[in-house]
């Protein structure tokens, strides 16, 4: 075995390592984001793919929460005046 060779996989392990701590530090900090698992008092036992379980939920939920508030501001819009300051207000809401 060569020295590039070695060279070659120790880089490749290097790369690994990193991913690897990337997304330890990732997780922990999704881990103190997520309010479900934030609640949970045991937060540093749930597992990573509970953790990468939950931050798919809880960003589920904020887009369904998100459609829904763009939903209510545009049935909103359609009740007042279109050229009044709230009319353009809901606009640039929607818009965002």
């Amino acid at each position: 075995m060569g020295l590039h060779h070695s060279i070659g996989l120790v880089s490749i392990i290097l790369g690994l390592v990193l991913k690897c701590c990337l997304v330890l530090i990732l997780i922990s900090k999704l881990r103190q984001s997520i309010p479900e698992i934030r609640q949970n008092r045991r937060s540093s036992t749930v597992s990573a793919s509970k953790v990468l379980q939950e931050t798919c939920n809880y960003i589920r939920n904020l887009h369904k929460e998100a459609d829904d508030l763009s939903d209510r501001l545009s049935q909103l819009l359609e009740t007042i005046d279109p050229n009044s300051p709230q009319a353009a207000i809901i606009r640039s809401l929607i818009n965002e």
